[in-house]
């Protein structure tokens, strides 16, 4: 007894499956029973809980590159699908040296290293329900382009300019 959610099936072989719809969200209590060829029963009753979807969102909607000894943030996370709260925020993955995740979701701190760092942002809902978001942290020193000095050509006459740059390591121009 008792009404699975929308999307959700019970087969007689004992398997609870499928794929809730979209407003499911909630707990639901359901009796399962099994029954012989001779009529006898056995029982079980199971509360088990569909989640919403929880969408991360941050503020703003992208994360800026990061320069070593510079102060980044505070960027903030928000979650849409969820109103269990509170949310409590996490994270997978290492952060750049010298930031800090809160569980309130802040994105803050400084660090002193280039460096690609791939993280996934979790947000937890009071039933916890969980939503996630992967995003890569960049962190680059500041590149300097210089132009060359000789910035005049004549028409018919060979030209060459070479430009220089600083902070970065093994280069590309384009």
């Amino acid at each position: 007894g008792g009404a699975l959610p929308g999307g959700i099936t019970f087969t007689a072989g004992g398997v609870l499956s499928g794929t809730p719809n979209g407003g499911t969200a909630g707990s639901y209590t359901a009796t399962f029973t099994a029954t012989d060829q001779n009529g006898c029963t056995g029982s079980r009753t199971l509360t088990f809980r569909i989640c919403p979807v929880i969408s991360p969102t941050i503020t703003p909607t992208s994360l800026p590159v990061a320069i070593p000894n510079v102060a980044y943030g505070p960027f903030t996370f928000n979650q849409t699908g969820s109103a269990a709260t509170p949310i409590t925020w996490s994270h997978t993955g290492t952060l750049p040296t010298g930031f800090t995740f809160t569980s309130a979701g802040v994105l803050s701190g400084t660090t002193t290293a280039p460096g690609t760092f791939p993280v996934t942002f979790i947000a937890t809902d009071a039933n916890g329900c969980t939503g996630s978001v992967a995003i890569t942290i960049q962190t680059c020193l500041p590149i300097t382009v210089t132009n060359p000095g000789n910035s005049n050509g004549t028409a018919g006459s060979p030209f060459s300019a070479t430009f220089t740059q600083s902070g970065a390591v093994s280069p590309t121009f384009t």
